[in-house]
């Protein structure tokens, strides 16, 4: 499966699953520091509150509340952030950020635009705005995105992935697939490449090439195990296949993905990729907002 470009690590962060009780503190911790980060400090003469030497520490709750899985929180926080300083780039990209992770993807997309006219070649506003298009299904504007943060920095694995991602999703294949390869020059040890250039050879045919490619990753994510089984699986190694799967599916996630492979392998190369790209397990598409932004 394709790993989507995020602007959180950025791109990608290991899923995580953090425990009820452990939200409820670090939601009780953030209060307490942002009563105390807001608060202010007087310079002494004037009694003026001085919120410039405070947004380092608002930047670092807002921070803090999304790495632990709380965007709202995280939200509130960043549009203080940027009150304090509204010529800042930083708050705006992490607003966006946790809007996407809230699924309020129409709403991020202002945000990154809004942070681009600050800074027009702000990589992270390019890379971000760019997850963002790919999310809603608009590859050619993701594409832009990414090639604009190249020409700021054109050894970024993250961008060269995005664009890769954006050109398969627009049937570029051979294109992407020399994108993905930049990225792993680049950056031997970024999965994302890796995994997606994996992904890609299978959509193109290239079986032995996929397995070659994702074989030395194969521990690094349930992703890659799955798109290394689907590479054993087209290519008729059924036995493997199940192998891979059964780290990660029960028996009968295990038995409907095999039955899956075996139709693919009665399909013609351009069907399985038509196949693949329809499939949301391999290319995601965008879901519906899961809470509206407060």
């Amino acid at each position: 499966m394709f790993r989507e470009t995020t602007e959180k690590s950025r791109y990608p962060l290991p899923d995580k699953m953090i425990e009820l009780p452990t939200i409820r503190r670090a939601r009780a911790l953030l209060a307490v520091l942002a009563l105390t980060a807001f608060a202010g400090c007087s310079d002494g003469d004037s009694g003026n509150v001085r919120s410039e030497g405070n947004f380092d520490s608002v930047m670092r709750l807002a921070d803090g509340a999304r790495a632990n899985g709380d965007p709202v929180n995280a939200l509130n926080i960043y549009r203080k952030a940027r009150e304090m300083r509204p010529s800042a780039v930083e708050p705006i990209v992490g607003q966006a950020g946790a809007m996407v992770e809230l699924g309020a993807y129409e709403e991020a997309v202002a945000a990154y635009q809004d942070a681009l006219k600050i800074s027009p070649s702000h990589p992270a506003a390019l890379r971000g705005l760019g997850s963002v298009f790919i999310a809603l299904d608009r590859p050619e504007l993701a594409l832009a995105q990414y090639d604009s943060a190249l020409r700021t920095a054109p050894d970024d694995p993250r961008a060269l992935t995005g664009r890769g991602v954006a050109l398969d999703l627009l049937g570029r294949h051979e294109e992407a697939r020399t994108s993905y390869r930049a990225a792993s020059e680049f950056a031997p040890q970024f999965v994302p490449a890796r995994n997606n250039l994996g992904l890609s050879l299978i959509v193109g045919g290239f079986y032995s090439e996929a397995i070659a490619t994702l074989t030395p990753i194969a521990n690094a994510s349930p992703r890659v195990r799955a798109n290394l089984a689907l590479a054993h699986g087209i290519s008729g190694d059924m036995s493997q296949a199940g192998r891979l799967l059964r780290a990660d599916y029960d028996d009968e996630g295990t038995s409907r993905q095999l039955v899956y492979f075996g139709q693919l392998r009665t399909l013609s190369i351009a069907e399985r990729a038509a196949s693949l790209r329809n499939n949301s397990q391999y290319f995601p598409r965008p879901q519906a907002p899961r809470r509206p932004t407060p």
